[in-house]
């Protein structure tokens, strides 16, 4: 899929978003790979993505909020100051992000990959993190 199409799915989505379902789509993927670009600040909330691959990207400021972002692929992402509130990321693979002021307040985060993350930075509540591959 090449940028223009990417950026027409996020478009649409933020008309979706701002219109509370009446106008724009929801962006629904599975499979897509986003490996390496900058989507900062962008807002993902109420999304659903399975299979994406995040790795590499800019995903600074950016809103996930009460999206489904499962069994993805954030390797190596920059997420300082992303909010993930109520998502859901189960499966996903999150090793080697930056997630300074990153917020995951009462996300899911069954069988994440957080190998090699200093989670005693992270804002997850620690009875989800008991859930997590650290």
């Amino acid at each position: 899929m090449n940028t223009n199409n990417i950026e027409t799915m996020i478009s649409s989505h933020a008309e979706w978003l701002n219109t509370a379902g009446r106008a724009g789509k929801q962006f629904v993927a599975k499979g897509l790979s986003l490996h390496g670009m900058k989507l900062v600040g962008i807002d993902f909330s109420e999304c659903a993505l399975a299979e994406v691959d995040f790795s590499e990207c800019d995903l600074s400021n950016s809103l996930f909020i009460k999206s489904h972002v499962v069994d993805c692929d954030f390797r190596g992402a920059r997420m300082d100051g992303a909010n993930f509130s109520r998502a859901v990321l189960d499966g996903s693979d999150l090793r080697g992000i930056s997630f300074a002021e990153a917020i995951f307040h009462k996300a899911s985060v069954v069988d994440v990959d957080l190998r090699g993350v200093d989670v005693s930075m992270l804002n997850i509540d620690p009875i989800r993190l008991e859930l997590c591959r650290t």
